[in-house]
């Protein structure tokens, strides 16, 4: 437990002191996801997120205001879609490339049976992009 705490930090204070606001974006999305799929709250492609822009920008030591352009920059280059409080992660490659994001190894593996099959994260539309104004 220690060494996943330790790992966190480590990652909180890279993305603070070197990333820009975008990739900080992008590697908080992706931290999120890892940890949510090792405990079978998540889905291959997405979660849900019930976290608002305030958290959020509070987290990454961002204005509320940049964080929704971020966010709107995000669905414009069709990296991620919102609907709902649920994230999808369109290009979860490309976005792993843009930050040079690792899962942490500390993390414990999900379990096999999946802990949320009801849990309802939409899949990326190749065609139609999210238009709402995002609620996280």
């Amino acid at each position: 437990m220690v060494v996943c705490e330790e790992a966190s930090l480590r990652d909180q204070v890279v993305r603070l002191g070197r990333q820009s606001a975008h990739q900080r974006l992008i590697h908080l999305l992706l931290e999120f996801h890892a940890r949510l799929m090792a405990v079978g709250l998540a889905r291959e492609r997405g979660f849900h997120l019930p976290l608002s822009q305030e958290i959020l920008s509070d987290a990454l030591g961002l204005s509320v205001v940049h964080t929704n352009r971020i966010l709107q920059q995000l669905k414009r280059e069709q990296l991620i879609e919102s609907r709902g409080g649920n994230i999808v992660l369109c290009d979860l490659q490309r976005m792993m490339e843009l930050v040079d994001y690792r899962p942490s190894p500390h993390w414990p593996e999900p379990d096999q049976a999946d802990a949320q099959a009801s849990l309802k994260v939409p899949s990326c539309s190749s065609t139609q992009t999210a238009v709402s104004s995002p609620s996280a």
